[in-house]
C-alpha cells in the first residue's frame, strides 16, 4: 500500500487503562524492580555521556565546532530518553508517546542542521532530564528499592540465619531490652528475630506498593519532560497546514507549466500550420488555381476544428465549465461518458454541498487523471468510480479489470496526484486487488468548505 503522506502525530495515542489491584501490583513487581535497576544503570551512563559531550561542546563554542557537539548531545539525550521510557514500560505503566518534533535530526550533517537541532525545546528538556532529573530520581529509587527488597526477603527468614550471625549484631537488641520494660528478661536473639521478622513482613506486604510508587515517580517526570506537551497539537496543525499549502502551490505551479507546454506543443503548432495553409491558400486564389485553393481551404478548416477541439480539452483541464455550472457529480458523469470504456458510477450527490470550488476542482482532476491512466495503461474493459462520505472523510475509489501493477514512481502520474492531494491533506492508496487495480483517495472533510 502506498500512502500519500503522513500527518504528524497530533495527540498522544490512547494507552490501555492501567490495571490496578494488590495482586496485579505483585504480578508487576519483578518487572518494576527491573525497571528501577535498569534506569539506575542507564542514569549513570547517561550523565557521564551527556556531561562529557555537552560541556565539552559548551567550552568549544567559541571555535564553532562546539555548537555541533552541543547539537549532537541533544540527539544523544533524545535517544537515551526514549531508552529510559522503554525501560519504564517494563513496569506495566502506560506507554509515554514520543513528542511532536517539527524538524528532528537523526544526525548533524551541516551547520543549518545543528542550528535547527539547537532550537528543539523537546530535546533541551531531554538533556535536562538526562543530566539531572533521571540521575537523581533513578538513584533515589534504586537506593530505596534495593534495601527494601532485601529486607522483604531476609526479614521473614530471620529465624533461619540469625543464630549464625555474629554477637555484635545483637548489641542493639540488648539496648532495646534495657530500655523497654515489657522486654525485660528476653534474650537478645529473640528480640532480633521478632523485630527483623516483623519489619520484614511489613516490607514484604508493602513491597509492590513501594516499588510502584518509586517507578511512578520516574514515570511522571519522564511523561512531563520526554512526552508530548500541550502545545504540540497546535504546532503540528500549523506545520501540517503549511506543508499542505506549499504542496498545493507546487501542484498548481506544475499544472501551469504543463498547460504552457501543452499549448506550445499542441494548439500553437497547429495555429502556425494553419497560418501557413492560409498564406498558401491566398497565393493559390490569386493565381486562379481553384482546385488547389479548395483543397487548402478544406485542410485549413480541418486544422481549425482540431485546434478548437484541443483548446476545449485544455480549457477543461483549467476550469471545466460543467464542474462550475452543475457540480462535481455531474462533471464526473461527463468524464465517464467520454472515457472510452464503460464506467459504472456510484456517486453521493450530497458531496457537492461539502466541496468548495477549489476542492471540487482538485478532486475532479484526480478522478480525470485516474480514468485516463485506466484507459492508457491498464488495458481494461471496464472501470468503476465511487464517491461517498465515510465518517469525517470523502472517499473516492477508482477500480478497473485491467492488468494491474500500478505503482507510485517519482515524476510519474500517481506521484503528481499525491502532490495535488497534499494540498487537501489527503491520501492516495493502491489497494490490494485480486485482479485489475483499485485506487482509493481519502480526503478529510475539514479540507472542504461549503460553497
Amino acid at each position: 500500500m502506498t500512502q500519500m503522506m503522513q500527518s504528524p502525530p497530533l495527540t498522544s495515542p490512547s494507552t490501555p487503562t492501567e490495571r490496578r489491584g494488590y495482586l496485579e501490583l505483585w504480578r508487576r513487581a519483578p518487572g518494576t524492580f527491573v525497571a528501577i535497576a535498569g534506569t539506575f544503570g542507564l542514569g549513570m551512563g547517561t550523565i557521564v555521556a551527556l556531561f562529557g559531550l555537552f560541556f565539552t561542546g559548551a567550552a568549544l563554542t567559541i571555535l564553532g565546532v562546539g555548537l555541533v557537539l552541543m547539537a549532537f548531545s541533544l540527539i544523544v539525550a533524545r535517544n537515551l530518553g526514549q531508552v529510559h521510557v522503554r525501560m519504564l514500560r517494563r513496569s506495566g505503566l502506560p506507554t509515554i508517546p514520543e513528542p511532536y518534533r517539527a524538524h528532528a535530526q537523526s544526525r548533524i550533517s551541516s551547520w543549518s542542521a545543528a542550528r535547527e537541532e539547537l532550537r528543539s525545546t523537546h530535546d533541551w528538556a531531554a538533556l535536562v532530564h538526562g543530566l539531572i532529573v533521571s540521575f537523581v530520581l533513578s538513584t533515589v529509587s534504586f537506593c530505596v528499592a534495593l534495601p527494601w527488597v532485601a529486607l522483604a526477603i531476609l526479614g521473614p527468614l530471620t529465624p533461619l540465619w540469625e543464630p549464625f550471625s555474629g554477637v555484635g549484631n545483637r548489641a542493639w537488641a540488648a539496648q532495646l531490652i534495657e530500655n523497654v520494660p515489657f522486654l525485660s528478661g528476653w534474650s537478645p536473639s529473640a528480640v532480633v528475630m521478632i523485630v527483623l521478622a516483623t519489619a520484614g513482613l511489613i516490607a514484604l506486604a508493602t513491597l509492590p506498593l513501594v516499588l510502584r510508587g518509586l517507578v511512578r515517580m520516574q514515570w511522571s517526570a519522564a511523561r512531563a519532560m520526554l512526552g508530548p506537551w500541550a502545545g504540540d497539537d497546535l504546532q503540528a496543525q500549523i506545520d501540517d497546514e503549511r506543508e499542505a499549502r506549499q504542496a498545493a502551490l507546487h501542484a498548481e505551479d506544475s499544472d501551469l507549466r504543463r498547460l504552457e507546454r501543452d499549448l506550445h506543443d499542441g494548439p500553437q503548432q497547429r495555429l502556425i500550420r494553419l497560418q501557413m495553409d492560409l498564406g498558401l491558400l491566398e497565393r493559390r486564389a490569386k493565381s486562379g488555381d481553384a482546385d488547389a485553393a479548395a483543397e487548402l481551404a478544406a485542410r485549413a478548416r480541418a486544422g481549425a476544428q482540431e485546434t478548437l477541439a484541443e483548446l476545449r480539452a485544455l480549457s477543461a483541464g483549467v476550469a471545466p465549465p460543467l464542474l462550475q455550472d452543475r457540480g462535481f457529480a455531474a462533471a464526473v458523469e461527463s468524464l465517464a461518458e467520454v472515457a472510452g470504456i464503460p464506467v459504472s458510477l456510484e456517486l453521493d450527490r450530497s458531496i457537492d454541498d461539502l466541496l468548495s470550488s477549489e476542492a471540487a476542482r482538485s478532486l475532479y482532476f484526480v478522478t480525470a487523471e485516474l480514468l485516463t491512466n485506466v484507459v492508457k495503461h491498464a488495458d481494461a474493459g471496464r472501470a468503476a468510480v465511487s464517491v461517498a462520505r465515510t465518517g469525517d472523510s470523502v472517499v473516492l475509489r477508482v477500480t478497473d479489470d485491467g492488468i494491474g501493477g500500478a505503482v507510485v514512481r517519482s515524476a510519474h502520474g500517481l506521484a503528481g496526484l499525491q502532490e495535488r492531494l497534499r494540498g487537501l491533506r489527503g491520501q492516495l492508496e493502491i489497494e490490494p486487488a485480486t485482479s485489475g487495480t483499485a485506487i482509493r483517495v481519502t480526503v478529510p472533510v475539514t479540507a472542504f468548505a461549503a460553497r
